[in-house]
């Protein structure tokens, strides 16, 4: 179970809310300790393009965060990202993942995060051991607190 602080959470729709103005998909990386702790510490935003249906990680930027991680003992727990509309895994989304190990999380925000309630609605996938992102309900592997 990943434990996702009230303030991490509201960290991360608001960067969803200013970067994507409810006109463009948003990514943020739920990053963490490199232990049994699965405790979100904090959103990471990386440096992407973005259109109304895709976004992009820069490739320079994702092999900085990595040498950053590793130094600061830290791990990505969970991608999360918006879409436009319902919230749902796409091929895209299957397809870009940064992590690609069985467990891995993905959680969709639908409508750009720019709902009152951004947590209703939400999609998250779980990378399976077969390879396959499978839907999973929000509550069996991610706490609010």
């Amino acid at each position: 179970m990943i434990d996702v602080p009230e303030d991490v959470w509201q960290d991360t729709v608001e960067i969803f809310r200013s970067c994507g103005q409810g006109r463009r998909e948003c990514v943020v990386y739920w990053v963490g300790p490199s232990s049994d702790d699965l405790r979100v510490v904090r959103p990471v935003h990386p440096v992407h393009t973005a259109t109304p249906r895709h976004y992009e990680v820069d490739g320079a930027w994702l092999t900085q965060l990595w040498v950053e991680l590793a130094r600061r003992g830290e791990s990505v727990l969970a991608q999360v990202h918006t879409h436009r509309g319902q919230a749902g895994h796409s091929t895209t989304d299957d397809q870009g993942a940064i992590v690609y190990q069985a467990g891995f999380l993905s959680l969709v925000l639908p409508w750009f995060a720019m709902k009152r309630d951004s947590r209703r609605g939400v999609f998250l996938a779980e990378l399976s051991s077969a390879g396959a992102w499978e839907e999973i309900e929000v509550g069996k592997r991610l706490r609010w607190s």
